[in-house]
């Protein structure tokens, strides 16, 4: 919850949305996102986690500049967040604001802070401080953007009258294990498309992990993931 402007306070974020309305589960399977997404990672994905991002008017809604890999690090770099845009997303009330190729860098150290609402943001402030290399990415009602774990990107406050609300699916490889950050997500692990093949592919790297690793059931045949949670029935 977030003060805004009009001296209420709002919902910014609701997690899991695919627990509580069948059309957002439906809307993880979507065949558009998912073509998208087989290009990127190839043919067998899997969900990490879902959310609802609202961006009422208040100059507390905004976020630094980080990676998301960091907070949720896997054995490979093969996690994308798609998030759908419910509003028109513009510079005006906030929209994404990224560092392209910012990617290659790998995942870079983060710091946790509390500046009017718990967020994550790097470190070393020099990685961003050229503003030339700042590209705004609004996004009309209706479509939706695509940036890989190590992105960087930020936002700013809304501060008009109209809202920015988005919906986002973090989809990974599904043989991409998470090793670290939070697993109890609503649909966490669940194949969306294609196989589990059963195998770990590993990348070399290096990242601190947040507030220890992933929590791993063990079964007879060693590690397993937690059995994904399905609110929904598939269509």
């Amino acid at each position: 919850m977030v003060k805004g402007l009009d001296g209420r306070y709002h919902v910014k974020r609701i997690c899991d949305p695919i627990a509580h309305h069948q059309t957002f589960y439906d809307l993880v399977f979507h065949r558009g996102i998912l073509d998208v997404v087989e290009r990127l990672i190839g043919p067998n994905i899997q969900l990490q986690q879902s959310r609802l991002i609202l961006k009422p008017r208040t100059p507390l809604a905004w976020f630094d500049w980080h990676q998301d890999y960091p907070a949720f690090p896997h054995t490979n770099f093969d996690l994308l967040i798609v998030t759908v845009y419910l509003d028109d997303s513009t510079p005006d009330n906030g929209c994404l604001r990224v560092i392209p190729g910012s990617h290659r860098l790998g995942p870079l150290r983060h710091r946790f802070t509390f500046e009017g609402a718990p967020r994550t943001q790097v470190a070393d402030k020099r990685v961003v401080a050229d503003q030339s290399r700042w590209r705004p990415t609004p996004v009309p009602a209706g479509g939706i953007e695509v940036h890989h774990g190590n992105l960087l990107h930020s936002s700013d406050p809304n501060l008009t009258k109209h809202p920015r609300s988005t919906l986002q699916f973090w989809y990974r490889a599904a043989d991409n294990v998470q090793v670290g950050g939070s697993t109890d997500f609503c649909g966490w692990g669940l194949q969306v498309r294609g196989v589990d093949p059963g195998t770990v592919r590993m990348a070399e790297t290096t990242c601190r992990l947040p507030g220890g690793t992933a929590v791993l059931r063990r079964g007879r045949s060693g590690p397993q993931r937690p059995p994904p949670n399905r609110p929904f029935r598939s269509r």
